[in-house]
């Protein structure tokens, strides 16, 4: 009898965690859906995620500051929301998987022709002025590695350069996209070695950028309080927003960054909405928008925060938590021995995850800004299978969460430890 009541109850629990992941996968697919709209700044993805953050808050029970969960800010962005086509010679790309663009790249409508810079360009008594010419309706095309040297030419062929409406990169091995507070005078395409035909004489475009200067984007902020030291807070933190579109129909769907960093939040937070597991200090959830912009929304909740950041015991930022199968690592571990060994030694003794790398100093995620300001803080990301990352592959199905419970587990002790 007691056999079959540890049996079931073995069975009971595995089966409760494995709905904590269904839900956990449940959530990446929700936030990177077409729906959202890769979570920026065309079509009010990032208001969507919002807004989706902060019901997933209210089911938690997790308390507003004042009236709001809310915390509003804005912010400069360009944008691709229209037009967005590039031919080479005859040859039609395929948005996001034969090309990106620069981000801060103008909008431009033409056909031009293409100007190549090659090794030989580089060589002494090239003459690189004539080649170059006058920039006027033509492209300038190059390898992506001769990008050091381009910058070291002087200074009167450097003008030459900028005089080129459209430039071409060419990238030998993945495409990654990025987001642009600005507008720049050129037009940048980066296109990869195996899309780019043999003979890229012509390259016609038409891309559509809308620059806006007063991007709206929202925080989004909930908390528990503590049982016996609530005025000091622990807090924890995920950005909900990633990169938007590139044109109509090509989206960045961000499941791994940071869809699933986003998952494992509201996770703990529902872990610790249960009563039984209340811990002395009051704990904080953020959601932060702009993150993809700049760490842009952490910024501004450090210049702005709902109470003085010297009451924050202890943060921690969650990034890229799609896999675990070799490890973690947490940047600041280094900078925080004391704290890293404590969830060094925690794993060691429980063998949940294979390893815990400890990095340095790095101004990688939102857990950067709180650091600057001498909260101790560490950003926590996952290694192993997932090799997507601001590309059009980021999808639902390469989050495997090969170590969710166990990554969850050791959170969870370490917070426990406070």
């Amino acid at each position: 009898m007691l056999f079959r009541f540890l049996v079931v109850s073995v069975f009971l629990f595995q089966y409760s965690f494995a709905q904590d992941v269904e839900r956990a996968r449940k959530i990446v697919q929700t936030l990177s859906s077409p729906f959202y709209h890769g979570r920026g700044y065309v079509n009010g993805g990032d208001s969507l995620a919002a807004e989706f953050v902060e019901k997933e808050f209210k089911l938690c029970g997790l308390l507003p500051f004042k009236d709001s969960y809310f915390q509003p800010f804005s912010f400069p962005v360009n944008t691709f929301p229209g037009a967005m086509e590039v031919r080479i010679g005859k040859k039609k790309l395929v948005t996001g998987k034969d090309y990106i663009l620069s981000p801060g790249s103008k909008g431009v409508k033409g056909k031009f022709k293409v100007i190549k810079i090659d090794s030989l360009f580089f060589t002494p008594g090239f003459n690189q002025a004539k080649l170059l010419g006058s920039g006027k309706n033509k492209a300038l095309i190059y390898n992506t590695d001769y990008k050091k040297q381009l910058k070291k030419l002087e200074p009167a062929i450097r003008n030459l350069l900028t005089q080129f409406p459209v430039i071409v990169e060419v990238v030998p091995k993945k495409l990654t996209y990025s987001v642009s507070s600005e507008v720049d005078p050129q037009c940048t395409v980066q296109i990869l070695t195996n899309s780019l035909p043999s003979k890229s004489r012509t390259i016609k475009l038409n891309i559509a950028n809308t620059f806006v200067p007063i991007h709206n984007a929202k925080n989004v902020i909930g908390f528990f309080e503590g049982t016996s030291k609530k005025d000091s807070f622990l807090v924890i933190t995920a950005h909900y927003d990633h990169l938007g579109q590139l044109g109509k129909n090509t989206y960045f769907p961000g499941a791994n960054d940071n869809a699933s960093g986003i998952a494992m939040m509201l996770e703990l937070a529902k872990y610790y909405a249960d009563s039984s597991q209340k811990l002395p200090y009051s704990m904080m959830f953020i959601g932060f928008a702009g993150e993809e912009a700049g760490l842009i929304g952490s910024q501004f909740y450090v210049n702005n925060p709902l109470f003085p950041l010297s009451k924050i015991k202890f943060l921690i930022n969650l990034d890229l938590l799609g896999s675990g199968k070799e490890g973690i690592t947490v940047v600041n571990g280094a900078v925080l021995p004391q704290q890293f060994s404590m969830l060094d030694s925690l794993n060691k003794k429980t063998n949940r995850i294979p390893k815990i790398v400890a990095r340095g100093k790095a101004s990688n995620s939102d857990h950067f800004p709180f650091s600057e300001k001498g909260v101790p803080a560490f950003f926590i990301y996952t290694l192993g299978e997932i090799s997507a990352y601001h590309d059009i592959d980021d999808k639902a199905n390469v989050v495997t969460f090969s170590k969710f419970r166990e990554v969850f587990a050791l959170l969870t002790d370490f917070l426990n430890l406070f």
